[in-house]
């Protein structure tokens, strides 16, 4: 290895020499690239010193040991850098580019002149402004120039090229030099031409700067210049071979005599210099030695003069050398050493050579590795890529008949060529890899294409159904059932012997050498699968969470490129293969992007826009509006990837998890109907995973709506309803109420073909959803003393809370409009447990009671009335009466064989409730501003319910209504409410009452009247205050028709009304509980009200 490198740091790293080991690279790159079919020794040869250079700079710069070195050096460069002081590589990085400049102005100004001043301006050669001292360095020192072009604008009489020649001419030193020697150098830096002026002038300036430096015997500059002309002469008439006659010493002296300032010069000098020039001419050669070489006839000999001169300059061969060095001669080798190493790969039979070349391929990467040449590395895999395709090609179409699996186990090249591809993609995948992933995901595709990517490794991931078993898949219900024997399963068979019989030979038989048997081909299969499971290929996406950001973001982005199930124009046009580009291939590449985000969670920021981005494409593409495999696993995948990001830690991730989630939302009805059971499976995983990231009703409102979406879906309904069960069980809070409300809601529907039981399993939920108002937290992940602190002290969590309430109440009013009777009855008996029964939810606010009797309670009981007289009006038969309160209400959910006697009427049910809820809740509705005006709306909305039209039925709600409202008016006035409503409102509220009442049942207070309950005087009775209970007791023993004691007689009517039949338990504003029979006089005068 060191002689390479010593080639290359002393030859083309020096200014004065040649670019040897570049050189030497071009020549075998050349001479390795085979001209024809056929493989010359010296080819091989060739390449083979290709593979042996980089075995060199491998084994000098790559090895570990010198790694830990190159690690070190690169520390002390890097603190160099801090400390302004260029590094060894930034050094040799210079010098190269200097050297290759300084190339390119040599040839540009032996082409054009001074007119190149400007091109050597810009490429920093030349300075600006332009100066004459920089041009005559220039000249001066810039090897490979044309001397004669150099001697020409040395000569020109333009001022400024005068200038330059000056300068140029003190860029020479020659002191301790003979006249001759000094002369020869100067000679040799350029070609002396022109006419005799310009020359003398040239010689003239020579002669002064050779007087100055190292004047000799001579005594002025006068005589230095005479005896450099005379040694021009003497040059000239010794070597010019048409001068017949030579000059002698004789004739030297002669010349030379009296012109040293009037004197001789020494004779022994004068001789010494004859015979230097006589016995060496003074020749003016190139520097560059290459041109000294002429083709079929060897070294011309005057040359050799000058090359022995110049090798007695010696200087030290340098074998030491940083790693950049290596980088560098890697860099001039790289391009050939490709091309070399896949044209044997692709046509060598050799077992050793292919070895050779398999260790060339990974010598190659190992440089890459040691230097990160990334773009390099990746040329190397796309070729290599490029050859493993090709060879998987033929493997489909094997021109012998053969499967393309068994194909695939009879090649050994395309073996070989499938293990290295995949050794390298694994071995430097993480850091190196951009670009090259295209092409290494082509070959997997090929790979698939063929069936020979193991199953097992590659499994799709896909929810289960509540038993457990796999969901039914549309990849076998689409799918087109190809008979076994079918064109399709033997088209290679049949184009076979069709052109059998097209040429009149049995062809299969000929291109088979060897009759292969099944056993055989079962052993080449084998082999095949053996190769892919040594390649390891999950390697690539496992040990993704590994990769550089950069080179796992090139892998993504080819994924998602082949994912879309686009055009493949695009792809076709990149290099693909449009056999492999089906939907098979789009769906193993959309597994591979979960894959990838299920390992790189801790860093999904990363690729997660791309992620969200493709999947927002997939969606909003009109291929997805019908259901296919692929839309299937696209979906699937979209709700693995919503999963993982539950998981996830990066916030500016995780609150996208929403908004990615409502993309199913977007789906057609007729995927949702075909992979309903499979979103409602993943949605009910994503439920019990995790759900702190729900975190307002908009996000709770996505899930619950999609859920929504399958309550007409047979194959999901079921699985989504589980869902909202479980979100109202254990994950009910303030966000997600009102969405759980109209879920549910939804769930009942209004068609008469939904199963009782599923409505009245949704009654159940909406029931325990309202009683969860007792203990509901504003946000789910606070703790039981701030719940605690919040319900007790804070007034906005109460107007909260009755908002809520108010919606529940509201969700029961409108199910008990439901067209189906038993749901009505039950949802009625939901709705009174939700109002009596739910002690610990605390609606302290008057105005929420006021809007739920005048939104809620009241509309319910028109609405319910108009329903049930529908009804009734079918049936001529009258029910009977069934009792209803809080102790003996149904509790069992309806069914549809639980009616077995005559449904009983609903109206009494919700009149009952209206007034056995308005008497529970009177104390807080007292506090109303406007107490007397809402209860002037109340009794007259009771109108058209306490009206006798003759028909039985009305006669039995009349006395209902009658009776309750007499109830409620002896509760009020017993317990001084219509007092201490009039004076709150100024106004006689009991005679306002009787006003509104009298219009539409006059004889009603008649009727009070008569069972001395009511009594028209105000004058405090003599009696003790327990004599109106007495009196209530003997009227109660009377029969008079109307009244409570008539009452007495028709327990059902009580039954049916929300009082109990001796006694209310009223609480009132201090807690304290109102007993029902009560003192109905006045306490004094003052209280009396007319």
């Amino acid at each position: 290895p060191n002689l390479i490198v010593g080639i290359y740091r002393n030859y083309d790293c020096e200014f004065g020499c040649t670019n040897l080991y570049e050189d030497l690279i071009k020549f075998m790159s050349q001479t390795a690239t085979a001209n024809s079919d056929e493989l010359t020794q010296l080819q091989l040869l060739a390449g083979e010193g290709i593979l042996a250079v980089m075995d060199s700079i491998a084994k000098r710069f790559c090895t570990d040991r010198l790694s830990k070195q190159d690690s070190e050096l690169n520390n002390e460069n890097t603190e160099n850098s801090k400390s302004d002081v260029p590094s060894e590589e930034a050094k040799l990085r210079k010098t190269r580019e200097e050297k290759k400049r300084l190339r390119m102005a040599a040839q540009s100004f032996s082409e054009f002149g001074k007119d190149s001043f400007p091109y050597l301006q810009k490429i920093h050669v030349l300075c600006k402004p332009l100066t004459a001292k920089s041009v005559a360095s220039f000249l001066r020192y810039t090897p490979q120039l044309d001397k004669t072009v150099a001697g020409e604008y040395l000569g020109s009489r333009k001022p400024f090229a005068i200038e330059v020649l000056k300068e140029f001419v003190n860029t020479f030193q020659f002191t301790g030099l003979t006249m001759d020697k000094a002369l020869r150098l100067f000679l040799e830096s350029f070609v002396l031409r022109g006419d005799a002026q310009q020359i003398l002038r040239i010689l003239e300036l020579f002669a002064a700067r050779l007087f100055l430096q190292s004047p000799g015997p001579m005594l002025d500059d006068a005589s230095c210049y005479v005896l450099v002309s005379a040694v021009i002469m003497l040059n000239t008439d010794a070597h010019n071979h048409q001068v017949k006659v030579k000059m002698t010493l004789a004739d030297f002296r002669k010349i030379l005599r009296g012109t040293n300032k009037e004197t001789d010069f020494p004779a022994q000098f004068i001789e010494d210099i004859y015979i230097s020039i006589t016995t060496n001419e003074i020749k003016i050669l190139p520097d560059d030695l290459r041109t000294i070489v002429h083709e079929g006839s060897g070294v011309d000999s005057r040359y050799w003069v000058k090359l022995l001169r110049r090798s007695r300059r010696t200087g030290l061969f340098k074998t030491s050398a940083p790693p950049a060095h290596g980088h560098q001669m890697f860099g001039l080798l790289w391009d050939s050493a490709i091309h070399i190493l896949c044209f044997h790969l692709k046509t060598s039979d050799h077992p050793k050579m292919l070895q050779r070349i398999e260790e060339g391929f990974h010598t190659f990467a190992r440089i890459c590795s040691v230097y990160d040449l990334k773009a390099i590395f990746n040329n190397l895999l796309i070729s290599l890529s490029n050859i493993l395709c090709d060879l998987l090609e033929e493997c489909s179409m094997d021109p012998n008949g053969f499967e393309p699996i068994v194909a695939f186990g009879r090649s050994e090249r395309v073996q070989r060529v499938t293990s290295l591809l995949f050794v390298l993609t694994i071995g430097y995948g993480e850091a190196h890899i951009l670009d090259a992933w295209t092409n290494i995901v082509h070959s997997l595709l090929w790979l698939k294409y063929l069936e020979l990517l193991p199953t097992d490794t590659f499994e799709m991931d896909d929810f289960l159904d509540s038993m457990g078993h796999p969901l039914p898949s549309l990849r076998f219900s689409l799918a087109p059932e190809i008979p076994v024997g079918s064109l399709d399963s033997t088209l290679t068979y049949t184009l076979t012997a069709l052109k059998s019989l097209w040429t009149g030979s049995n062809e299969t038989d000929e291109t088979r050498s060897i009759d292969s048997t099944h056993e055989e081909e079962e052993i080449y299969k084998s082999r095949a699968f053996d190769c892919i499971a040594a390649c390891k290929i999950q390697r690539i996406f496992e040990f993704s969470r590994h990769f550089q950001p950069r080179s796992l973001t090139y892998l993504v982005r080819t994924l998602i490129l082949i994912s879309s199930n686009r055009s493949h124009t695009s792809l076709t046009s990149s290099g693909f293969n449009e056999t492999v580009l089906n939907e098979e291939a789009a769906i193993f590449c959309l597994e591979r992007l979960t894959d990838i985000v299920e390992r790189n969670m801790n860093r999904l920021e990363v690729i997660w826009p791309l992620i969200k981005k493709h999947f927002e494409d997939i969606i909003s593409n009109p291929q997805f509006s019908h259901p296919t495999y692929y839309t299937e696993r696209a979906v699937v995948n979209l709700l693995r990837i919503s999963v993982m990001l539950l998981l996830c830690e990066k916030d500016d991730v995780a609150k996208d998890i929403m908004s990615f989630l409502a993309l199913l939302l977007q789906l057609g009805d007729s995927i949702l109907q075909v992979l309903g059971d499979r979103i409602t499976a993943g949605l009910t995983i994503l439920l019990k995973t995790d759900t702190r990231c729900f975190k307002t009703s908009a996000d709770w409102n996505v899930i619950l709506s999609l859920l929504q979406r399958f309550t007409h879906q047979p194959k999901a309904t079921f699985c989504a309803f589980q869902a909202v069960e479980f979100i109202v069980n254990s994950r009910a809070n303030v966000c997600n109420f009102l969405p759980c409300l109209h879920a549910l809601v939804s769930f009942i529907g209004d068609r008469s073909n939904v199963q009782l039981t599923r409505a009245s399993r949704v009654l159940e939920l909406l029931l325990k959803l309202h009683s969860s108002l007792s203990s509901i937290q504003i946000n789910q992940d606070s703790s039981q003393a701030e719940f605690d602190q919040k319900q007790s002290y804070n007034p906005e969590y109460e107007v909260l809370v009755s908002e809520l309430w108010d919606r529940s109440i509201q969700t029961f009013c409108q199910i008990c409009r439901d067209s189906r009777y038993d749901v009505r009855k039950y949802a009625l008996d939901c709705l009174q447990r939700a109002l009596l029964a739910m002690p610990d939810i605390q609606i302290r606010s008057p105005n929420s009671w006021k809007k739920c009797f005048e939104s809620n309670l009241i509309p319910l009981l028109t609405d319910l009335h108009q329903i049930e007289t529908e009804r009734l009006s079918k049936d001529p038969n009258p029910p009977k009466p069934v009792p209803f309160s809080a102790s003996n209400r149904s509790s069992s959910p309806p069914n549809s064989s639980s009616v077995q006697n005559p449904p009983e009427d609903l109206r009494l049910r919700i009149s009952a409730l209206l007034f056995q809820t308005f008497l529970h809740n009177v104390h807080l509705l007292v506090e109303l501003d406007h107490f007397h005006i809402f209860w002037l709306k109340f009794i007259g909305s009771l109108e058209r319910y306490m009206k006798y039209t003759g028909e039985k039925r009305s006669q039995l709600l009349s006395t209902h209504f009658s009776e309750s409202l007499k109830n409620v008016l002896l509760v009020l006035q017993s317990s001084g409410i219509f007092l201490k409503a009039s004076k709150q409102s100024g106004q006689d509220l009991w005679a306002l009452t009787w006003t509104v009442i009298g219009s539409f049942r006059p004889d009603l207070r008649k009727e009070l009247q008569e069972s001395d309950l009511l009594r028209p005087s105000y004058s405090r009775p003599s009696q003790p205050q327990s004599e109106p209970t007495e009196k209530v007791a003997e009227s109660s023993n009377g029969n008079s028709k109307g009244s409570l004691a008539g009452l007495k007689e028709d327990p059902s009517l009580f039954k049916h009304s929300s009082i109990g039949e001796s006694a209310i338990l009223l609480p009132n504003s201090s807690g304290e509980s109102l007993q029902g029979d009560v003192d109905m006089n006045p306490t004094n005068e003052n209280q009396r009200v007319s």
